[in-house]
């Protein structure tokens, strides 16, 4: 992310489109000024979450707009993987380091994309390998009630999930980046399972922003510039 600013700059200046790798960049201010620039040139502009396109997150959208679960009181979500790369490499030693930049923008997009309402409350512990933190925990309050809490680290390997917790039953979704899974478990009536076959994750993703350039739209609906501006807002401040 650390070059990622000057990279989507120049691309815009010369008139392209971009889709770029998360996390978008370093800070929120970044962020606005890249969006304010490609709205300015009528040029595309979107963070790749490649979580949000998947056929999972459109069914799981569903169900808790149908209620399937009741209202939601609280949800999950998860990204810890060790880094076995060397501690010389950015997400260790670069100013915008550790598990939030590196893999923790996975979960925390996820949940702020499906649950928008504004936070009101939020409360961030990190633990640190000298001036990195590799293990992150935030736990947020919203607008809504719904208790959100994201759990990243590039210090240890767990399993990794998207887990919602309503008044009358649960999602579950492992994986949920690439997930090819997702199950719905009302109290009452009978589980739902959705099974999903792709040749890659990517797939969505690039298939959404292509049709944003076909249409001419500054950004997407989806992952738009309001949920990359506030994604990154919380990544940058550490506990």
């Amino acid at each position: 992310p650390f070059v990622h600013y000057r990279q989507i700059l120049d691309c815009l200046n010369h008139g392209k489109h971009v889709l770029c790798e998360k996390p978008l960049c370093e800070t929120a201010d970044q962020a606005r000024e890249l969006f304010a620039l490609a709205h300015s040139k009528h040029l595309t502009l979107m963070e790749a979450q490649k979580g949000l396109f998947l056929p999972a997150w459109q069914d799981i959208r569903s169900w808790l707009d149908g209620q399937r679960i009741g209202r939601v009181l609280a949800a999950e979500a998860s990204f810890c993987r060790r880094n076995t790369l060397d501690r010389s490499h950015w997400v260790f030693t670069m100013p915008c380091n550790g598990a939030m930049y590196d893999v923790g923008v996975y979960p925390l997009a996820e949940l702020l994309s499906l649950f928008p309402a504004a936070t009101i409350s939020l409360k961030r512990t990190d633990a640190y390998a000298g001036e990195c933190p590799i293990s992150s925990v935030i736990t947020m309050v919203n607008a809504d009630g719904v208790l959100l809490d994201v759990k990243a680290s590039i210090d240890y390997t767990a399993e990794n999930y998207l887990n919602i917790y309503g008044e009358s039953g649960r999602i579950e979704c492992r994986d949920f980046w690439k997930t090819r899974t997702a199950l719905c478990i009302p109290d009452s009536g009978e589980r739902i399972l959705k099974n999903y076959d792709y040749p890659s994750e990517f797939t969505f993703e690039i298939n959404h922003f292509s049709e944003l350039v076909r249409q001419g739209a500054s950004e997407s609906p989806r992952m738009s510039s309001a949920l990359s501006i506030r994604e990154i807002g919380i990544v940058e401040k550490r506990g």
